[in-house]
């Protein structure tokens, strides 16, 4: 596959050199730390989710296992995005086996001033959603995409996550909590080519899905013919019967050398028609 100079700009090809042919290529847009930084809070929370449901899909959780506020503004008690009851980890520990609930954080994060506001109620009690995660056994992660998470060492972050956790409710010692900073972010991006798309804006030419089924020309009305639509009722009046006659002889197929347009599926089959 080649690309004229102008695209290649923007859009990195990267393909399994070991191999004679390239089976191995992946579509993905570089995502800076300040492309992460310039998100909103309503950007900002959109894309954890994508990214947590990306995974999901990675990792054959169902999707139903997932909840998003769904709002900026939402009284979700310290909690943008939950998955609850997941049978396993995802590949990239963004979702945990059991409950994960997330925090996103899209302005400058400031640990002296802002860990307290992440966990606490203005009235001093430990947030709803948060409380809820960590009474069930869960993780709490910390999404930051703000510029504030690009100069921290995750790691010595979550310790003083935990730390102001446990001053001020010891019965949460020990407490799983983890955080994502803009560096990981990217690398999960990176794995998920579509994320970038979401992030980065789409370039011309190309679409998103959701953007791809609301063209105009995605969402023509079909129109049958005579003879499309006698085709469709011979079938449906063939599968409601559930006989072996009367099948249109196009409907057939030949399989292990035998004729099958003489027959007509039945049982459940039938159901819907």
């Amino acid at each position: 596959m080649s690309t004229c100079q102008g695209c290649a700009q923007i859009i990195q090809l990267k393909c399994d050199q070991k191999s004679p042919t390239c089976t191995d290529m992946s579509l993905s847009l570089p995502v800076s730390d300040d492309t992460l930084a310039r998100l909103s809070p309503t950007a900002a929370k959109d894309l954890a989710r994508r990214m947590v449901e990306a995974e999901a899909g990675s990792a054959g959780i169902r999707t139903d296992q997932i909840d998003a506020s769904g709002s900026a503004s939402a009284p979700d008690g310290g909690v943008d995005v939950a998955v609850r009851g997941a049978p396993k980890e995802s590949g990239t520990g963004l979702i945990k086996k059991g409950h994960t609930a997330y925090h996103v954080e899209s302005g400058d994060f400031v640990p002296s001033r802002d860990i307290a506001r992440t966990l606490f109620r203005k009235g001093g009690g430990l947030k709803g959603g948060i409380r809820h995660c960590l009474d069930n056994g869960g993780t709490l992660v910390v999404i930051l995409t703000g510029p504030g998470g690009s100069d921290v060492d995750a790691e010595g972050l979550e310790e003083r996550f935990a730390k102001v956790l446990a001053d001020r409710n010891p019965e949460y010692a020990g407490s799983p909590i983890t955080v994502w900073i803009p560096g990981r972010i990217r690398s999960l991006i990176d794995r998920h080519p579509h994320l970038s798309l979401f992030v980065t804006g789409t370039p011309a030419g190309l679409y998103t899905h959701d953007k791809w089924a609301s063209h105009p020309d995605m969402r023509s009305t079909a129109h049958l013919g005579p003879e499309q639509h006698r085709f469709i009722d011979e079938l449906q009046k063939c599968l409601r019967a559930g006989g072996r006659r009367g099948v249109p002889p196009r409907a057939g197929h030949r399989r292990a050398g035998r004729r099958q347009d003489q027959a007509c599926p039945g049982g459940d089959a039938r159901r819907g028609i």
